[in-house]
């Protein structure tokens, strides 16, 4: 029974590889090894430079893969591919590796040379100079380029079906064994009046590959590893599926979360309990709205930012209203601007002082943009010849840094030019 069972397992790996595996070479023996057995093991053994099936049967699987206890960049991408870190950042080579080495070389091993080696023997001394040369040179064209394997609508069919159970085994870390064609994926071979094979592949989750051919004589499948590894297909990996359930339900807690955090601390002022009863209302609001809703949030947050700026800048020009002026939060909301006129004409002039006329209506205009859409904000003369003054002596960098800083104080750099070439324009 042990002769008979290693026996069929014999056949049925020398009946996995092509008759002409042994006339594959460098490139071509590598795509074989990528497509059957996964791109891992192509190359370890293009780094290994084991380039055909007779240097592969002069070696063995713990010979190639003892270079993976060296160290060097190379390697440690090797590592990455063939091995898993455990601790102590030591590394332990896959199970499926090892067996898909030593099953290849087993295979190697009952398999005969094909028959364009064996028939590669010398020219009888009997036959003609004209004859010798004839054979010559087809031996030389049949060895230059390897025999395709010849094989009908069945045999691709199941030859696929290896290849991918074999990618399924060595990658895949669910509990499925295997992949079943008609039901995980579906096979479709048609034959053209020319001897010739095409095939389309079509996964569970609906998408569909058209296979190249290649010149060995199998079908190139890399795109459906590609779609199963990097394109995580939901319907052949139920598992991701879950968890895309479990972030969205995840992220919907935390969206929630935070709302109730915000509508928490609306309670804390009156302007932002206003702003969070308009946006925890019933009524779904389009997009529009909520931004809308977050301009407006926004925007009162710069003026009272701004208005803090301007009066701490009121405050280091005159010392003498603070004494006898408190400053409210609500009636710095509603009659800031009354307020600090009153203060600036109430207190001492001084001779600084006088020397800024613009402050009280560049102040005055500020406060009226801030009620006002940005495409509508408006500036007096007075306003524009000083931003054009400010732009001149200080540049275009501290022009813009005043802008950003101060919202609404400043027109735009392109106005400001504007306005620059229409004054050469009356001048010249």
């Amino acid at each position: 029974f042990s002769y008979a069972s290693s026996h069929s397992k014999a056949n049925r790996k020398k009946n996995i590889l092509p008759e002409d595996i042994f006339s594959y070479n460098n490139d071509l023996f590598y795509e074989y090894i990528k497509q059957a057995y996964g791109n891992d093991i192509a190359k370890l053994f293009s780094f290994q430079a084991i380039r055909n099936a007779e240097l592969l049967l002069d070696t063995s699987c713990e010979d190639i893969l003892l270079v993976l206890q060296q160290e060097s960049d190379d390697i440690d991408a090797l590592k990455k591919m063939c091995c898993f870190e455990v601790a102590g950042n030591k590394y332990q080579v896959k199970l499926g590796v090892k067996l898909t080495i030593n099953n290849l070389i087993q295979s190697l091993n009952v398999t005969p040379l094909n028959q364009s080696q064996t028939q590669d023997t010398v020219t009888p001394l009997e036959s003609t100079l004209s004859s010798s040369l004839t054979t010559n040179t087809s031996s030389i064209q049949s060895t230059s380029s390897p025999m395709q394997r010849k094989l009908d609508e069945l045999g691709h069919i199941a030859d696929i079906e290896e290849r991918i159970d074999r990618w399924w085994v060595i990658h895949d870390e669910a509990e499925r064994a295997s992949l079943e064609q008609g039901i995980d994926y579906f096979l479709a071979i048609t034959k053209s009046l020319i001897n010739t094979y095409t095939c389309a592949l079509s996964c569970k989750c609906h998408t569909r590959f058209k296979l190249p051919f290649m010149a060995p004589g199998f079908f190139k499948i890399s795109s459906l590893y590609r779609h199963l590894k990097e394109k995580q297909c939901i319907q052949l990996r139920p598992g991701k599926e879950n968890n895309l359930v479990n972030s969205e339900i995840s992220s919907s807690n935390q969206s929630k979360t935070l709302h109730s955090v915000a509508t928490s601390s609306g309670i804390e002022s009156q302007h932002v309990k206003k702003a969070a009863h308009t946006t925890t209302s019933k009524r779904i609001r389009p997009q529009s709205d909520r931004h809308g809703v977050i301009k407006k949030s926004s925007k009162s947050y710069i003026k009272q930012v701004t208005l803090e700026r301007l009066i701490s800048f009121a405050k280091s020009k005159t010392n003498s209203y603070v004494k006898n002026y408190e400053l409210k939060r609500d009636q710095l909301e509603h009659d800031l601007p009354d307020k600090l006129t009153e203060v600036w004409k109430q207190g001492p002039m001084s001779s600084g002082i006088s020397d800024i006329p613009i402050l009280i209506p560049w102040m005055k205009n500020t406060f009226e943009n801030f009620k006002k859409q940005k495409n509508k904000f408006t500036y007096d003369n007075l306003i524009q010849q000083f931003a054009l003054l400010l732009f001149i002596l200080g540049g275009r960098n501290c022009y813009e840094f005043l802008r950003l800083n101060l919202p609404t104080a400043l027109c735009h750099v392109s106005n400001v030019e504007l306005l620059m070439r229409n004054n050469e324009q009356k001048n010249t």
